[in-house]
């Protein structure tokens, strides 16, 4: 019985990680919710990044 029950919990567990990835490939912005508010994509873009003097080549 208690086999029984472990299964049952590994199964579960198994399709919850399955369908987290499987939205997260499945969504344009990478964020398994799909509701848009995580998008750091933009926020990077914001960013303006200057290379410090002594990192350029």
């Amino acid at each position: 019985m208690q086999e029984l029950v472990v299964g049952i919990v590994f199964l579960i567990a198994v399709l919850f990680i399955g369908r987290h990835f499987y939205h997260q490939y499945k969504s344009d912005k990478g964020c398994p919710k799909g509701c848009g508010s995580c998008d750091i994509s933009k926020e990077v873009k914001k960013i303006e990044f200057k290379m410090p003097d002594h990192l350029k080549n």
